[in-house]
């Protein structure tokens, strides 16, 4: 099948002898990798801005003191993905709704 593609492409010699053609499939799998390598980065990147964004919200709408916001502020921005996390699971002060309490 990946032989088909090639002769499609116009490289029907590398259709036909594939060890002609190491460079091309070497310089194919390094795009491919480098592709797979991006869309990972850039998708963890956008993970981690999101995650910062709302902790940072959370954290600027959360009645905590100045110091310790300002600290969590850090923590959510400076360690990836974990630092929010770590304010959502550990530090974030209990709920308490009032229909509990009736």
């Amino acid at each position: 099948m990946f032989s088909d593609a090639l002769a499609a492409a116009g490289l029907q010699d590398c259709a036909d002898y594939p060890d002609a053609c190491h460079e091309l499939n070497d310089w194919f799998r390094n795009l491919l990798i480098g592709l797979v390598g991006l869309s990972v980065g850039i998708t963890a990147a956008l993970t981690w801005l999101v995650f910062s964004v709302l902790a940072t919200i959370d954290i600027i709408a959360t009645p905590t003191g100045t110091r310790r916001g300002i600290r969590w502020i850090a923590v959510a921005w400076l360690v990836p993905i974990i630092g929010a996390l770590r304010w959502y699971k550990l530090s974030r002060p209990p709920h308490t709704s009032t229909s509990a309490q009736e």
